[in-house]
């Protein structure tokens, strides 16, 4: 089942299929949009044998054979992904050889890449050939989430949409799901960036309760009663702790320049305005480039010593904090 912010892309989507024979989509999304079960259902499209219009039914081989991820005209490449982190120029050139072959089943065969970022240079200049010049009945579905990482002649061959989720919906659909606390929902979906499946993982976690607590300890801390490492003891998270910390940053870097539209903490305006007075920009955005610089490492290199990145933090709140007169 599609979500509803996914359901007119698919539409679009599958329309535009029915009068090509050999195409190239690209899907550019956030994380955190469900952006994988579009990808199945616009393959589920191509292949059933069995469709009405843009609705499918389960009944035809091709089907079953997607259902149990072993179909032999999709080439899917989120495995090489998995197990690489990058995908190089050997594994594109070795599948892109295959597509010329005829297919197992039917007259149609499918080249899913979802992060197309995970191209090397090589790589992504071997899939433009094969874009460019592709067998029959090819259907080359990609996706990213940074576009300005493609190659232009790749975007130039493509057909290009940009999944983007109007705040409205987001708030719409987690209110089907039972969070009906409009201000809580907010405030969790602007610490998600918009994403409305993390929004709603985060609320079905105890996350709330655990920002209350660190909420009135950073009161503390502003008062001289409590040092940073209190603040992280009440979450026993880095990850958590990082969010925290950063999401008043951004709030503060936002302030400081008159952006009140954007502000994450919406209940927390006066911890904001005081941030704002005790923090140089130029502090506010070395912390910034601290957290993406963790963020980056820790996505890139597993074993990372995360907490080097803790202590350093946390010191340097708490120098800020004692030069406070």
């Amino acid at each position: 089942m599609l979500y509803p912010w996914l359901k007119i892309p698919y539409q679009e989507i599958i329309s535009c299929l029915k009068f090509n024979t050999s195409c190239t989509v690209l899907l550019q999304s956030n994380s955190g949009c469900g952006i994988k079960k579009l990808y199945c259902a616009i393959i589920k499209q191509i292949f059933c044998k069995c469709k009405k219009d843009t609705i499918h039914y389960n009944f035809c081989l091709n089907c079953q054979l997607l259902s149990e991820n072993r179909h032999p005209d999709l080439y899917d490449f989120s495995k090489y992904a998995i197990l690489n982190k990058q995908i190089g120029i050997d594994i594109i050139r070795e599948i892109c050889e295959k597509i010329f072959y005829p297919p197992y089943y039917g007259d149609v065969k499918i080249i899913l890449i979802q992060n197309l970022e995970l191209l090397t240079n090589q790589a992504m200049h071997a899939l433009l050939k094969t874009i460019e010049e592709p067998s029959k009945k090819t259907y080359f579905i990609l996706g990213c989430k940074k576009i300005n990482y493609i190659l232009p002649t790749i975007l130039s061959r493509s057909k290009i949409w940009n999944i983007f989720i109007k705040t409205s919906d987001s708030l719409q659909w987690l209110n089907d799901q039972g969070y009906t606390e409009l201000k809580k929902t907010k405030i969790i979906l602007n610490l998600c960036y918009g994403a409305p499946i993390f929004a709603k993982k985060m609320l079905s976690s105890n996350f709330w309760e655990i920002r209350k607590k660190m909420i009135l300890i950073l009161k503390k801390i502003f008062l001289k009663q409590a040092s940073f490492f209190h603040l992280f003891e009440s979450c026993q998270k880095i990850e958590i702790f990082f969010i925290f910390i950063n999401s008043f940053i951004i709030d503060t870097i936002r302030y400081k320049s008159n952006i009140f539209l954007n502000i994450i903490n919406i209940d927390c305006i006066k911890i904001v305005e005081y941030m704002s007075k005790i923090c140089s920009i130029c502090f506010l955005y070395q912390q910034w480039d601290f957290w993406l610089n963790f963020k980056k490492l820790n996505s890139e290199i597993s074993g990372i010593n995360k907490e080097i990145f803790l202590i350093k933090t946390i010191l340097a709140w708490n120098n800020l904090i004692q030069d406070i007169k």
